[in-house]
């Protein structure tokens, strides 16, 4: 099966072939893919990072991955670039840049080139931050469902991407990410990165946010925000109430 390469700044992937369906989450930059399925003119992507499907416009169809196959490294920072047909593109923290050349100021997606235009350095690579402190660069983004970058985020995607640039594979949607990683018995136990998972009244995972330090939280609801939280949950000062309630908290190795 044929792989291709996001060559966007993103690609969104909806629950059903349609502009009319919502979008559940989005391919970034870089991003490489598999196509499962066809209808007219929309494609179902499997997304090789993380295996999360949706459907998108084949307008949207990015190439075929050719080159060397070198690996990706996962920017931490916006990046403004020009492609080869002197078009900008603005990529987003999140996305995946090939064999940059700090020196020279470009990188590649497949054969292709892309300049950078202002800075360009391995700074853009995140190194000895945890995932709060990632998480606090996408602060006051608007809350957007299925959204992955700071144009748009929902909580399960701020705290992937927050994983994703430090070097951590987590699923797409929170219920699968409190699958993953080893419990914390006690929030006083937790620490800044560790996860914290909140249930509804049904007691199924309804939110997810990165624990952060002095007994806050950094989670999206509404956008990007910091809040107290305790063992009852998160606590909305402008609410005058908790918003969300704790059911656990975990440590991603």
């Amino acid at each position: 099966m044929e792989t291709y390469i996001c060559d966007n700044v993103y690609v969104p992937l909806r629950l059903a072939p349609t502009h009319k369906s919502e979008m559940d989450s989005q391919l970034l930059f870089g991003e490489k893919y598999l196509i499962t399925d066809r209808i007219m003119n929309w494609a179902k992507a499997k997304a090789l990072f993380d295996s999360s499907e949706g459907w998108f416009d084949t307008n949207h169809m990015g190439p075929a991955v050719c080159g060397d196959g070198s690996n990706a490294i996962t920017i931490a920072k916006r990046v403004v670039c020009v492609k080869g047909d002197n078009s900008k593109l603005v990529i987003e923290a999140g996305s995946d840049i090939y064999n940059p050349d700090f020196m020279g100021k470009y990188f590649f997606l497949n054969n292709e080139k892309y300049f950078v235009i202002g800075e360009f350095s391995e700074e853009i690579v995140s190194t000895g931050r945890n995932a709060a402190e990632i998480a606090t660069d996408f602060l006051n983004t608007p809350y957007l469902w299925g959204g992955r970058t700071a144009c748009g985020i929902d909580c399960s995607g701020l705290t992937q991407i927050a994983y994703k640039i430090i070097g951590k594979v987590i699923p797409r949607n929170g219920y699968k990410q409190a699958e993953t990683g080893t419990n914390i018995s006690f929030l006083e136990e937790s620490l800044p990165g560790d996860l914290a998972f909140f249930d509804n009244e049904s007691g199924k995972i309804s939110h997810v946010g990165i624990i952060a330090p002095n007994s806050t939280i950094i989670h999206a609801s509404g956008k990007v925000r910091i809040d107290p939280i305790d063992h009852q949950g998160i606590y909305r000062g402008d609410l005058g109430r908790y918003s969300h309630k704790l059911r656990m908290i975990k440590r991603i190795d």
